[in-house]
């Protein structure tokens, strides 16, 4: 069973009445490739001595706003190991600006998910089919 930490602070950047869950072309980070961002995750990951020994499987909800601005909204773990949600969030909250969604062709307000898995220190991407 997974444990849900969801977070609604109100942002001035983030105030768009309409978020798309899926659209033409999902937002990205990086370089358009999917595996940017699991690097990256890697090599935060790396730097935090409490995650060295957890097994966990992790879902992460990100917004991204038209501008390409991100907001953790919610972190998703599964796992007998005790884990604070908080350090993903802040390590997805740090990251620079995102590529936003586009539907028809015009920018769009999104949610991206980023789902991986936690083992002793390693991030291993899980990706849809």
């Amino acid at each position: 069973m997974y444990n849900h930490y969801y977070y609604n602070e109100t942002d001035t950047l983030f105030q768009d009445t309409e978020y798309f869950t899926f659209c033409e072309e999902l937002p990205y980070w990086g370089q358009n490739n999917r595996i940017d961002i699991f690097h990256y995750l890697d090599s935060c990951v790396n730097l935090q001595p409490t995650l060295q020994k957890v097994k966990a499987n992790i879902v992460l909800k990100i917004e991204v706003n038209k501008k390409g601005n991100i907001l953790c909204r919610q972190v998703s773990i599964k796992s007998n190991d005790s884990l604070d949600p908080l350090i993903f969030r802040n390590i997805v909250n740090q990251m620079s600006n995102w590529h936003p969604g586009k539907q028809r062709k015009q920018l769009v307000s999104c949610f991206a998910f980023i789902f991986f898995n936690l083992d002793k220190g390693k991030v291993i991407p899980k990706f849809s089919k």
